[in-house]
């Protein structure tokens, strides 16, 4: 299985927009094409957070008229359980703790 496949499982569908799965690898330091290990789990689940968010920031598409005309469309709701989900799996990995100290 390579990372993009295993993104894809993690998602539970192919992406229509194959660029944002590509640059989701990328910010994860991996590669697509690479043989996945469980060492990149969380980098990559992390990655499969970061499309559907994607997801969720774009709009639904038709293109094409009549008899070809194609439309792609997101459970809206559905995509926010997945998310929901997957950041219960690397909670306390990926979250950042911000301390601060008051100055007066």
């Amino acid at each position: 299985m390579t990372n993009r496949e295993y993104i894809e499982a993690q998602l539970g569908f192919t992406v229509s927009n194959g660029n944002i799965v590509e640059a989701a690898l990328i910010d994860a330091g991996a590669t697509g094409s690479d043989t996945y290990t469980n060492a990149s789990m969380i980098s990559l689940k992390t990655a499969a957070i970061s499309v559907l968010y994607s997801i969720l920031s774009t709009p639904d598409v038709a293109t094409g008229q009549g008899e070809t005309a194609n439309s792609i469309k997101y459970d809206r709701a559905a995509v926010l359980k997945r998310i929901g989900i997957l950041e219960a799996e690397t909670s306390g990995v990926i979250m950042p703790t911000i301390k601060s100290v008051s100055r007066w």
